[in-house]
Formats: C-alpha cells, structure tokens, sequence
C-alpha cells in the first residue's frame, strides 16, 4: 500500500499535475484516502481546494472497487477529488462519478417509515432486483419512496437467478432460421423487419452487458463457456433448419462476429483442441471433434440487487427490510381505496402502519399472496 501510494503521489506531483487519491495508510480492512491538490484542468471537481489535503473518508469491510483501482486491481488508477467526506472520481478516466454518501442504519430508516407523520408518495413492498430498481426509479425521479422487504434483499428469486449477463447468441441463431424460411417469399418486407428487431435487441443486450461489466467490476466478471462438437455436420440441425446442418464447419466464424457485436471488448472466443479439451473437462466422455470456447458475462446476482437498493437509499429512498406487510389500510372501509399498509417489524414482531399515495407490490412469485391481503377473492 505505501508503495503504491508513494508512486501515485509522485506521480501526481511531477507528470500530471492533477489531483490523485492514493491510499496511504491502512489498518485492518479501513483505508484512509488524502488527495495532492494541484493547479490543473481539473480544479472544477473541487469545491474548496483547503478541505482536501487531510483524511475525509473511510471504507471498511468488503473491497470498494475504487480500493481495488487505486491499489492497482482494477483496470487502472483513476483520479480523485475529495471533497466534504466524498469522492468524486475525475470523468477523464471515467464514464460515471462516484459518490460516497452516508446511509441511514436499519434503526433509522424504521424510525422514518413508522413516525406515522409522512405520506410517502411510492410505497414499494419486495426488495429483491425488481422492487429494488422501482424505488431506485421512483427515487430518481423526484418522488418520496419507501421499500420494505419482509427478509433479506434479494434473499428469494434475484438470488436464484443462471448469474449470467447473456448477450443473446441463441436469439441471433433463431432469427436467422426464421428468416431463411420459404414462407417468407411471399412477406419479404415483414421477415426482414422482424430479423432486424430481433438483432436490434442482441445489440443493445451487447450494450448493456458492456455497461454492467465496466462499471460494476467488483459486481462482475467474464465466464467463459464451452461448446463441444462432435462432428463436421450436425443432423438432425440445429432449430430445424436444414443450412443449420454446417454449423460446425462455420462456428468459429459465427462466434467471432459474436465478439464484434460487443466491439471485441470480451475475451475473445478461441479454440479448444480434442485432446486440451479431455484435460480441462474430464467430465467429456464422448469424442469430439473439437471445443468452441466463448464468454458471457457473469454477476452476483443477491449483491448487485442488494446494491441497487443501498443506491435507492443512498438517494433518499427509506428502504427496510426484515418488514412484512400484514394488510392494507383504505379510506372508506373494507371496499374504499388503498391508502397505506399495515407492516410488522419481523425482528421486533412491533405492528406499523405507513400511508403513501401509490402501493406497488413486487413479490415476484409471492405477488399473489400480496394480492390476497389485498382482496381475498383474488385470482
């Protein structure tokens, strides 16, 4: 660690001139971050140059991925302004700033949500990835929001996900062989526009594979996969389609066009000799020709939920979990519209209530149960 920081703040004093975080000091899992201030093109990203030079912040626990950046495990090392107790991370080196903000604890996000003196104006009741990115949106936008979970974030299906950041190789080999069909000689025209929705969406899924993979590096990673091939001409073919029989005299081509969907910023695709092939999966007991190895990207699917509901919080919205809806308030009785819920904290088994303006469930397979303590002839 000093080592590195003694590098970068040289680095910082004599080529660049720039404003440069290092870590300097470290005790256990806390590191502490000092910014050099100099005159540069980047005096914009300080707000008050005499509040930098000392410490402002620390992280503890797992790895930031700035961490992992300025300690040489990232991609690279990236400049830093450090202002008030936060980062901002110079956009010459980075598409997005990060900005550390602190989070209210569990204890101080339930005081919110049950003073009973506040109306939120989105309620959303499930923390797994989709209730957590609605109240992140909501939040965003302007609108005061509330999430409860009645476990853990992400703790039932966005955990339970393949993990994989597919970018949609299958949907360009189906597209193709609906394309390349004799029924489509009387609709030219609706064929070609339906081939070019269908590639349209694998771009953009390239693009937000891309997205996910270099902004969330301490979220992601490549994971390769292997295709084997047991012979020159494969029958019956693949998705019906009789051209489909040579694929794998081609497949090596097909994957490389794969990667250049993606601008080659994947590992590239390769080949796996017959006899490499037996030594990395003993498991491959049947003959092969060869193996065709590509990637996709991979994430942690409970963390990358659970840090979309830490950024909701991170923005203001009052995010809870360990609380259960057990009911629903409405304005004019039993019939009259929902105006708020009735919750339990499931730590404490204290009963709540919190009104808002709109109530969104997003139980995912457990919707349903919602919707019975909503109304009980829900179907």
């Amino acid at each position: 660690y000093y080592v590195v920081a003694s590098m970068m703040l040289r680095f910082a004093a004599t080529a660049n001139k720039r404003h440069i975080a290092a870590a300097v000091g470290a005790s256990g899992s806390a590191v502490t971050f000092y910014a050099l201030s100099s005159a540069s093109d980047d005096d914009e990203l300080l707000e008050n140059e005499k509040d930098v030079p000392h410490p402002q912040h620390h992280l503890t626990g797992v790895p930031h991925p700035l961490v992992t950046q300025l300690l040489g495990g990232g991609r690279s090392s990236t400049s830093v302004a450090l202002t008030e107790g936060s980062f901002t991370v110079s956009p010459r080196l980075t598409r997005h700033p990060f900005i550390s903000k602190e989070i209210p604890n569990r204890k101080e996000q339930l005081a919110r949500l049950s003073a009973g003196d506040e109306e939120f104006d989105v309620l959303v009741i499930g923390g797994g990835a989709t209730g957590s990115g609605v109240a992140l949106d909501a939040q965003m936008r302007g609108l005061n929001t509330a999430l409860i979970e009645r476990a853990d974030f992400s703790s039932e299906t966005s955990s339970r996900s393949t993990k994989l950041i597919w970018a949609g190789i299958r949907y360009i080999a189906t597209a193709t062989s609906q394309l390349l069909r004799f029924k489509n000689l009387t609709r030219p025209i609706d064929a070609i526009s339906d081939f070019t929705d269908e590639f349209k969406m694998v771009v953009g899924a390239h693009k937000e594979r891309r997205i996910l993979l270099e902004n969330n590096p301490h979220l992601t990673n490549w994971v390769p996969i292997a295709v084997p091939l047991k012979g020159w001409v494969q029958w019956p073919p693949p998705f019906g389609h009789p051209l489909f029989a040579s694929v794998p005299l081609v497949f090596p081509a097909i994957l490389k066009f794969y990667d250049s969907l993606s601008g080659f910023t994947c590992p590239p695709s390769h080949l796996m000799s017959k006899s490499r092939a037996k030594r990395k999966f003993p498991q491959l007991d049947e003959d092969v020709k060869y193996v065709s190895v590509f990637y996709e990207g991979q994430h942690n699917d409970a963390r990358t939920a659970t840090c979309i509901a830490l950024t909701a919080a991170e923005e203001g919205a009052t995010v809870c979990n360990y609380t259960e809806m057990t009911g629903v308030i409405r304005e004019d009785g039993d019939k009259g519209k929902a105006v708020g819920i009735k919750y339990r904290d499931n730590l404490s088994g204290k009963e709540f209530e919190v009104r808002a303006k709109c109530i969104i469930f997003c139980g995912g397979p457990f919707t349903d149960s919602l919707r019975k303590l909503e109304d009980a002839d829900a179907k």
